[in-house]
């Protein structure tokens, strides 16, 4: 029975190893931008809360006044 893939080709499509680089950088990449994405919806939060603190300061201020 004849091989499907001749033996020069099947050298050719197994994976080497700039093909597993790529899965890696690219694993990586993706890991950076969600840790990104996360850190800037924390900071969005803290600056929410912090906001907020100062309002309810300024109405306290005016309710004294």
């Amino acid at each position: 029975m004849p091989e499907i893939i001749p033996k020069e080709y099947k050298k050719e499509l197994e994976p080497n190893f700039l093909f597993y680089f790529s899965i890696v950088i690219l694993a990586i990449s993706v890991l950076v931008y969600f840790s990104f994405f996360s850190l800037t919806l924390q900071a969005e939060k803290k600056i929410r809360e912090i906001e907020y603190k100062k309002e309810i300061q300024k109405t306290e201020e005016q309710k004294k006044l």
